[in-house]
């Protein structure tokens, strides 16, 4: 699914295929997709602690009962330092890490730390969650590129319900 999302948009004249192995995340004895998207309502723009709860609580989720399945059928739980949060913002990285303080070896941080690191799973904040028009900051293309491109198994994007509008 990540391919077929990155490949066009960012790279229409290298065309390429997935290279990683085949697994998933199992959760709750069923298999999440490689790519879901979760919706929250924040008011208070991209600063919003809501955005930060929201991928918190997926984090918490996804170790509470995720499991890493490889294409043999084998399984493992899910570890938090097999887990990631990627936000375009620092102060939001910030905002997530002090949800999860209890919980190390999570690696939080910004697409431009996250760049060459990889992990099972990954919550990624929208770039553009929480704002009402598109700064140039927020559509960089590079910085989603990498956000959307971490995960090994799955990834789940954190959005508002204004981002689609937004994005257009």
């Amino acid at each position: 699914q990540t391919t077929a999302l990155i490949q066009p948009a960012f790279y229409a004249d290298l065309p390429f295929t997935s290279a990683r192995p085949p697994r998933h995340i199992q959760f709750d004895g069923t298999v999440l997709p490689e790519l879901s998207v979760r919706q929250v309502a924040p008011l208070a723009g991209p600063g919003d602690p809501m955005l930060a709860a929201a991928a918190a609580t997926r984090v918490r989720e996804l170790l509470d009962s995720g499991l890493v399945v490889d294409d043999d059928g084998n399984n493992r739980p899910l570890e938090p330092g097999q887990v990631a949060v990627i936000s375009p913002h620092v102060e939001q990285a910030s905002a997530v890490a002090s949800r999860l303080a209890d919980v190390p070896g999570v690696l939080i941080g910004t697409a431009n730390q996250a760049q060459g690191l990889e992990r099972e799973a990954v919550v990624v904040i929208h770039p553009l969650a929480g704002y009402r028009e598109a700064p140039q900051f927020a559509t960089d293309p590079g910085r989603l590129c990498v956000a959307l491109s971490r995960h090994r198994a799955h990834a789940t994007i954190v959005v508002d319900t204004s981002t689609d509008a937004v994005l257009q």
